[in-house]
Order: structure tokens, then sequence, then C-alpha cells
């Protein structure tokens, strides 16, 4: 992993400017990779807020439904006394 600092040139870079250019391409490269990944991240997590608001129109389509349902007395309701199976012998 490279270092990215902004006053990070070699000592006496004039003279050499080549390997100054250099060290500024790699950190460039770098910065670039660092760019990429960011890119990656906000792309999965655009796409997840996209499947929870999809999921969440569901769910309120379902409970308007419900409603009208509730509202139109056809909703079914669960029954007060717990539910046991006389089938199985123990």
């Amino acid at each position: 992993m490279r270092i990215i600092k902004s006053d990070s040139l070699p000592r006496l870079w004039w003279l050499n400017p080549w390997a100054a250019a250099k060290y500024l391409h790699s950190a460039a490269t770098a910065l670039k990779a660092y760019a990429d990944r960011v890119d990656r991240v906000l792309d999965i997590q655009r796409s997840l807020i996209e499947e929870q608001a999809a999921e969440i129109g569901l769910l309120k389509v379902r409970i308007a439904d419900q409603n009208d349902a509730i509202i139109r007395g056809t909703a079914i309701t669960p029954d007060a006394t717990p539910y046991r199976d006389d089938t199985i012998h123990e």
C-alpha cells in the first residue's frame, strides 16, 4: 500500500525530474485505485438502497391490501385458542 503525502518528493528532486515524475505517477495510480474502490462501494450501496425501496413499496401495498380486507371483513383473523393437533400420538 502506498502512502500518499503531498510534501514527500525526494530530496533534490529537480536534479532528477524523472524520479519525481515516477513517484507522482505511482501516487496518482494509487489514488485512482482508491477512487475505483469507492465507486464500487457506492454502486453496491445504491443497489441495496434500490432493493430496500422496492421492498418497502411492496410492504406498503400489502399493508394497504390487509387494511382493505379488514374494512371489508374478509381478513383472516387468528383464533384465540392455541392450535392443538390431536392426530399426533405420543
